[in-house]
């Protein structure tokens, strides 16, 4: 959440207008928290700094998945960042990222789409170890039915 958004020169109707946002901005975060350390994380972006992308590592190489890490589950994480640069990098300039940014941006249901789209692309099935789920899914990666 931007620190802006909670700067000293706001009055408090202004930090309750983006307090939604700021709950759903901690939950969110929360949640993959948990998620990276219960399961095995083998994909997504860095948290922070400090605790960095939970992706287990030999030096700058990620541990193969064949290699079992004791954990729960395998957990990848894709964030659309919906930043004017982000969307610009992904061919998205017509996207507005204010609009797309809002919680409740029915109107934009289109350029969502799109934007999931273009998320959708950095999906590896590699990050699924299938050969390890290979009797539910068909060759090339279709769910069996």
């Amino acid at each position: 959440m931007d620190a802006e958004v909670y700067s000293a020169g706001k009055n408090a109707f202004s930090n309750l207008v983006n307090f939604p946002a700021a709950l759903m901005y901690g939950a969110q975060v929360d949640q993959d928290v948990n998620c990276r350390t219960v399961g095995r994380c083998v994909h997504g972006e860095e948290i922070d700094r400090e605790v960095g992308d939970f992706i287990p590592r030999v030096g700058k190489e990620p541990i193969p998945l064949s290699e079992d890490q004791g954990r729960a589950f395998l957990y990848a994480r894709y964030n659309a960042e919906l930043s004017r640069a982000w969307l610009d990098s992904r061919g998205l300039k017509d996207v507005e990222p204010e609009k797309v940014a809002q919680l409740d941006s029915v109107e934009h249901i289109g350029d969502l789409s799109r934007v999931g789209q273009k998320l959708g692309e950095d999906v590896s099935l590699e990050h699924f170890a299938l050969e390890t789920f290979g009797e539910f899914y068909e060759p090339g990666g279709r769910l069996r039915q």
